[in-house]
């Protein structure tokens, strides 16, 4: 049975992913930063698609708690074949008076996190010698230049470059490594900044060249193809699900 891990798998897209793989017969991880989140969503996806699902409570930035977590999926649900990287933060702030300890703690679980999270999987991919696939969620921010949310986008740019060098350095392995870059995606979270005043959804219809805002299925399935062999083919590449955000240059 191919064995599927999710980092920041219990809400979201993330949760939906785990559903995902779960809806295709795959056995899955559902990783969270607390026990309790972990369980609530794999003791639903078990009970709904009958397949097993693991909860593992996981900090991705704690290197030495990842790679105790990869191993317990292991042990428990066998050899990883696909590895998303979902987990992530955001801190919204203009850089020259951004607190540098919460930028150095996005720092840590944005870029050091997917880090730890591909070297654990990668390490367990090569020693059962498994053709497996890393899947890293990117960002429009790593493309384009969004004020307030410089560490954001700085972090996101650098999972672009670490994609394209870990996909080089584990070819050798069979182990293609690709990277999802959304746009602003329709969740609860951009629904809450919205209803904040942080976001201007209008203003965010009227800048996407597609119209409106991307749908969360949409950028799941493009993340379950590239893990797919579908995509057996490709490997190193960022693909932007923006609704044309990043190709259209005007304001």
């Amino acid at each position: 049975m191919t064995v599927a891990v999710v980092t920041g798998g219990s809400r979201g897209i993330g949760r939906a992913l785990v559903e995902h793989f779960a809806d295709q017969g795959m056995a899955v991880a559902c990783t969270a930063t607390s026990e309790e989140s972990a369980t609530a969503a794999a003791d639903a996806v078990r009970a709904r698609y009958a397949v097993p699902a693991l909860p593992v409570a996981m900090r991705v930035e704690d290197a030495e708690g990842v790679r105790a977590a990869f191993d317990r999926i292991r042990a428990d649900l066998g050899p990883i074949d696909i590895l998303v990287n979902n987990a992530g933060i955001t801190n919204v702030a203009p850089l020259v008076d951004a607190d540098l300890e919460e930028l150095s703690r996005v720092v840590d679980v944005n870029l050091k996190g997917v880090l730890h999270c591909c070297q654990a999987a990668a390490r367990l991919m090569i020693e059962s010698g498994t053709r497996g696939a890393i899947v890293n969620i990117g960002s429009v921010g790593g493309f384009n230049g969004f004020p307030g949310r410089g560490t954001y986008g700085a972090t996101k740019a650098a999972v672009v470059h670490l994609t394209k060098v870990l996909a080089i350095e584990l070819a050798q392995h069979r182990i293609r490594v690709n990277c999802v870059a959304p746009g602003f995606v329709e969740t609860d979270m951009v629904k809450d900044l919205a209803a904040k005043g942080v976001l201007d959804v209008d203003a965010l219809r009227r800048r996407t060249p597609l119209g409106d805002l991307i749908p969360a299925e949409d950028v799941v399935a493009a993340i379950a193809w590239l893990a797919s062999p579908a995509a057996r083919s490709i490997t190193g590449e960022s693909l932007l699900v923006d609704g044309g955000w990043t190709a259209y240059g005007h304001l």
